[in-house]
């Protein structure tokens, strides 16, 4: 197990010499957040291409999964221009999910695409990290999805945890991606506030969506946690 992960880092090193990340710097492995009580995001520019500047608005989703495939369960912000605020601050909602992990924070940007595959948007994760306090359940599906056992269709039509009807709207994006994530941001935007995001303030954030790039970076980070014990 610890050889297939390390041969997947190496591979995500090479994805990411063309397509760089945002870094996160918290939510980290140890983070442990608590329903209901103001959480962060931070995240800083890694100095590579591209730039915070050419990522620009991000829709930032609370989400769970594996590196296949992901569920997005709360929206933190709709579109926060990452390459002006350094951090967002929402509260995670109890009903979205159980006690524990793996949750983590992914970013979609609104306007720039994937380079290794221009028809979606390019997004970025933070590491996986824990929730307390929390009153939900995940269904089959999303337990399969964090499994990594997940059905091909489901990739393209991700389930919403039980109790949630928020999906993951880029897994669902193809080369009409552009219309489909303004759609989403209009939507995002008139439910912010009953989707727990409550603040944002000044430089950064980054993204990518399921493109061959990022299932490589977000397998990279994935096994990378599980093979350093994480």
């Amino acid at each position: 197990m610890r050889s297939f992960a390390t041969a997947l880092l190496v591979a995500g090193a090479l994805v990411s010499q063309t397509a760089a990340t945002i870094y996160v710097t918290e939510p980290t492995a140890s983070t442990i957040c608590t329903a209901g009580t103001p959480c962060n995001v931070r995240w800083n520019d890694d100095a590579n291409a591209p730039a915070l500047g050419l990522i620009g608005p991000c829709n930032i989703q609370l989400c769970t999964g594996g590196p296949q495939q992901q569920t997005c369960l709360q929206t933190i912000s709709p579109t926060l221009d990452v390459s002006t605020n350094a951090y967002v601050t929402y509260l995670p909602d109890a009903t979205i999910g159980p006690n524990g992990g793996p949750y983590f924070v992914k970013f979609i940007s609104l306007n720039y695409k994937d380079p290794a595959n221009p028809a979606v948007p390019y997004t970025s994760y933070s590491a996986m990290f824990n929730l307390n306090g929390m009153t939900g359940t995940f269904n089959s599906t999303v337990q399969a999805q964090i499994s990594g056992v997940a059905s091909a269709a489901a990739a393209t039509t991700p389930a919403a945890a039980a109790g949630t009807t928020t999906t993951a709207a880029a897994a669902k994006t193809t080369a009409a991606g552009s219309a489909s994530a303004a759609k989403a941001s209009a939507s995002a935007s008139a439910t912010a506030a009953a989707n727990g995001a409550i603040s944002a303030t000044a430089p950064g954030v980054v993204s990518s969506t399921i493109g061959v790039g990022m299932v490589m970076s977000f397998a990279s980070f994935f096994l990378g946690a599980l093979a350093f014990g994480l």
